[in-house]
């Protein structure tokens, strides 16, 4: 006799509804809830793709349902698809034994099976509870990862004993159906290792899909090979070497010590997104010059040791590498499938990141694993500033388990996006309005049109995990009127009166808050536009705060110290916390909670007009395909054309296909263009926008973070070596959107900031990355840089020095410390450049926006 092979039969015979212990069933209910999440968020992917439509398929008269879907297939392929799609995102479930499986996998086979059965409810989660106890007691005994094999050789026997629950297959048949999944399905661990392929993501799919087959061949009368288990060539003696089942089916049920998932990443790597998540509430991913990640030796060893996580080509491998899950967790706050977007994996700004990223194993760490999975990081930022955080019980840790309400968040969060577009469209649903867009402006029209009681569908270009638009790269800074200090406490709660004495804000009025937008626009703004946008800015700013909106001082981009004093510009000194992406992760999450529905990956490619000509929808691009959505209005908020170069040269001429992009790369023109072809007028000025000057080094696209905005305090001069521009004409916010355009006209696109160290402290935080250069003499300096005419810039110097007057340097005011007799002159702020080291920054155009709309 068989014992083992006995013994697992008799388990799974034996087990009753009735002696599910009430903890277990309601983790069952909780582990069901959320692997269907898993599912839904999981159907659109490749792999969940291509398993559906392999059983759509295959017709039989034993049929089960895919979730999902209203096809039916054979059990078998109804339990590889579902399993695919519960799988293929590594969110759902996970057993930590000796291997790492995922118990819910199985759920995707008893689902079909019990199908099939027409099993009710309280006979499929006791099947469910045989397959978690069965694969969790494999586990504890013996890990085969190990030995070369992949832990869903043990998912197999597992799916084939919950399968043969639901089918209530007799003993006899139960044996065979054990016995024909033992000895047919042993899988390769080369798997998981290198490069990871889809297959990561589908070979427990297979497992189970081979487990239910082998339920079928006992059920049809096939018989499976004997000693399957303990046979002089069974699976102990090949595969696993001694198995003790000794505790199978030991109170408690395994089923209910199962831990969830936050972060669609393997579990070892929980700790990690969590201790990045905490680190970004310190630190700005821009700011860190260097990161230290310490953890235990199995989270490095299986998220780190292959050079393939350094560099991942798929989302199967990214999802399990650290250094890029924990730079994409500093860099978007959030991981979401989308992260796992293979452009992604080309990010310029995840690649740097990874670069500052060391990864060390702690012994001690080591050896408290798995009670604690510790993850401590440490940042060095630029400015030399320490920050450390530490986690040891991730989201889902025994000790920090979800609770029933987090749960069914999380199911919310990952069915929503399916689920809501496929109600809208199966209900024929009209809402009142839909706003095509998701930055600021897209996301304050969809909460203004709640709150005044309408439907409202907000369509989002983007992935989630970019989502924004152009607002998340924005540096978050808001002007409004005021009269003084005390406007302003309403948003800074936490500001105390002791830090409000050191402040000098001065007032802001209408008056002063209309001329400055005509001064910048050269008088070209609409002036009954301007004049709302004027007069509503507080009202907008509290009408922001009480969404949740929450605010800082700007005092690291706008303010100068002065002695014990702080002074602002007028109308510059509050900005979002964490900038634009701070404000659209604040207000996305608000406006889900007040009901608008949002989906992503929209792209909008027409209006549909009724038979009046009256817009009555629009025409959107998904994943899946093309859909109407029918609507009583539309906002059109989905910005300019300035991530498209054809448009670019087309309306703002030669050169401008050529800028950087600081913004997002989805704002590409669309929408303006589907709404002219329909008549809508154009307003604006088309050849007209926004550029400033960024790092010449800076990726070609979202770059928003490589602005250089302190060239008021030194000089520019172009490849020739000759100033071409009044650096202090005025503060760096009046100046900095025309100063890109000019940089364009010149040779090469290119200009150079030239500082030395007197000035150098001044510079604002974002010039302690990127490219410049540094030497003792203005002419070392020039000469590395390839191309500029060194003899030219150190006649530019000495001439500049000369022409500086004595007056005292203040840069809180127009100190009115310029040159004299030189062309162009130097207004504000002109200090001598004689005190080494000196410093150059190379600076070409990056537009931000283009000033054409419709109307």
């Amino acid at each position: 006799m068989d014992l083992l092979e006995d013994r697992l039969v008799t388990f799974t015979q034996s087990q009753q509804f009735s002696g599910i212990e009430p903890r277990v069933l309601h983790a069952i209910k909780l582990r069901f809830i959320d692997t269907i999440g898993c599912a839904l968020a999981g159907y659109n992917e490749g792999p969940a793709k291509i398993a559906r439509h392999l059983a759509s398929q295959v017709r039989s008269t034993v049929e089960a349902g895919v979730i999902g879907s209203a096809g039916k297939s054979s059990p078998e392929m109804a339990a590889f698809a579902n399993t695919t799609m519960i799988r293929c995102l590594d969110l759902n479930d996970d057993y930590f034994g000796k291997d790492g499986p995922h118990p819910s996998d199985l759920i995707g086979a008893v689902l079909a099976a019990a199908d099939a059965a027409h099993a009710d409810g309280t006979w499929f989660i006791t099947s469910v509870a045989v397959a978690y106890e069965v694969l969790c007691t494999l586990v504890d005994t013996v890990g085969i990862r190990e030995r070369g094999w992949d832990y869903v050789t043990y998912s197999s026997l597992a799916a084939a004993l919950g399968a043969a629950k639901a089918f209530k297959l007799s003993q006899s048949a139960l044996r065979d159906s054990l016995s024909l999944a033992v000895t047919a399905n042993v899988a390769l661990g080369q798997t998981r290792l290198g490069e990871l392929s889809m297959w990561k993501g589908m070979a427990s799919a297979n497992a189970c899909r081979n487990g239910i087959f082998a339920c079928l061949l006992a059920q049809a009368g096939v018989s499976g090979p004997y000693l399957s288990f303990e046979g002089k060539s069974g699976f102990v003696q090949q595969i696993s070497g001694p198995l003790d089942l000794s505790r199978l089916g030991a109170s408690p049920l395994r089923a209910g010590i199962v831990y969830l998932k936050k972060w669609p990443v393997f579990y070892s790597a929980q700790a990690a997104v969590d201790a990045a998540m905490k680190l970004r509430e310190k630190v700005q991913p821009r700011e860190i010059k260097s990161l230290v990640v310490a953890s235990y030796k199995r989270l490095l060893g299986r998220g780190a040791t292959d050079a393939e996580k350094w560099a991942p080509k798929s989302r199967e491998t990214a999802d399990h590498s650290v250094p890029f899950c924990v730079a994409v967790a500093l860099l978007d706050g959030d991981i979401t499938s989308h992260t796992f977007a293979s452009e992604r994996f080309l990010d310029q700004d995840a690649i740097e990141l990874m670069a500052k990223i060391t990864l060390r194993e702690d012994p001690e760490f080591t050896k408290q694993y798995p009670k604690r999975w510790n993850c401590r990081m440490v940042v060095e930022t630029f400015a030399g500033v320490r920050h450390e955080v530490h986690v040891a019980y991730p989201k889902g840790h025994p000790e920090n388990p979800f609770s029933d309400t987090e749960v069914e968040e999380k199911f919310i969060r990952l069915a929503q996006p399916l689920l809501g577009m496929v109600s809208s469209i199966m209900a024929g649903k009209i809402h009142d309005v839909i706003v095509i867009g998701a930055g600021n402006a897209g996301l304050s029209a969809a909460l203004a049109a709640r709150q005044a009681e309408t439907s409202v569908l907000l369509l989002d270009k983007c992935p989630k995990s970019v989502r924004g638009g152009n607002t998340r790269f924005s540096g978050g800074g808001f002007r409004f009127t005021y009269s003084s200090l005390d406007d302003m406490r309403p948003m800074l709660p936490g500001l105390t009166d002791e830090e409000a004495a050191k402040m000098e804000v001065g007032t802001y009025s209408s008056a002063e808050f209309f001329e400055d937008v005509m001064q910048v626009t050269e008088y070209a703004a609409d002036k009954k536009l301007t004049n709302i946008l004027v007069d509503q800015s507080y009202a907008t700013v509290r009408w922001l705060t009480d969404l949740n909106v929450k605010w800082i001082l700007s005092t690291s981009t706008h303010a100068v110290k002065m002695g014990e004093k702080i002074k602002f510009p007028s109308g510059r000194v509050i900005s979002v916390n964490d900038g634009g992406l701070g404000l659209v992760e604040m207000l996305f999450p608000t406006a889900e909670n007040k009901g608008v529905e949002i989906i992503y990956e929209a792209k909008a490619t027409g209006l549909i007009v009724d038979k009046k000509g009256k817009v009555a929808g629009v025409r959107v691009q998904t994943r899946d395909g093309w859909v109407d959505f029918k609507s009583r209005a539309v906002v059109l908020a989905a910005g300019g054309f300035e991530a498209n170069p054809e448009m670019r040269a087309r309306y703002l001429g030669t050169g401008w296909d050529l800028v950087k992009v600081r913004g997002s790369r989805y704002n590409s023109g669309e929408v303006l263009s589907f709404a002219l072809g329909l008549g809508a007028q154009p307003i604006g000025h088309w050849s007209g926008c926004h550029a400033v000057l960024v790092d010449a080094k800076a990726p070609d696209v979202e770059c928003a973070y490589e602005h250089r905005y302190s060239y008021p305090y030194g000089i520019m001069v172009d490849i020739n070596g000759k100033r071409f521009a009044d650096e202090g004409e005025d503060f760096f916010s009046y100046t900095y959107a025309k100063c890109g355009r000019e940089v364009l006209r010149l040779p090469w696109r290119t200009a150079y900031q030239i500082f030395d160290s007197k000035t150098r402290p001044l510079l604002r935080s974002e010039y302690n990355r990127g490219f410049h250069v540094f030497a003792d003499t203005i002419e070392a300096l020039a000469k590395k840089l390839p191309g500029l005419d060194w003899e030219n810039v150190v006649k530019t110097v000495s001439a500049f020095n000369d022409a500086v007057n004595d007056a005292p340097f203040d840069p809180s005011k127009h100190d009115g410390k310029c040159t004299q007799g030189i062309a162009p002159m130097k207004s504000n702020w002109a200090q001598r450049l004689d005190t080494p080291p000196f410093y150059a920054f190379p600076v070409t155009c990056g537009i931000t926006f283009t000033f054409g709309g419709v109307g």
